[in-house]
């Protein structure tokens, strides 16, 4: 399993979001997001994004997040940085 926000092909990244057991992808199937319960924090209004993209080295899991304006100390949308990453897939279990 890779350990690291980083794919050589874009299905790498696509069998990667697909391999894990608590995501689900929408109609489109261009994008994932948590199945089953999810509290939202402060500000927040639905749960996050999870989409395979191309960057300048290779494939990478960007998210995105959904807050009301004005809520502060929000999470930045875009690429998943490796810490963030392997808390988050990296479990077995669903993180929320």
């Amino acid at each position: 399993m890779n350990t690291s926000n980083q794919f050589a092909t874009k299905k790498q990244a696509v069998d990667f979001l697909n391999s894990i057991e608590w995501l689900d992808t929408h109609s489109d199937d261009k994008k994932w997001s948590s199945t089953g319960t999810y509290y939202t924090s402060h500000g927040e209004y639905s749960r996050p994004d999870y989409q395979p993209r191309r960057y300048a080295d290779g494939w990478a899991i960007h998210v995105t997040y959904f807050y009301y304006p004005g809520t502060f100390n929000t999470p930045s949308d875009g690429r998943m940085d490796d810490e963030s990453f392997a808390e988050m897939f990296l479990n077995d279990a669903n993180p929320w």
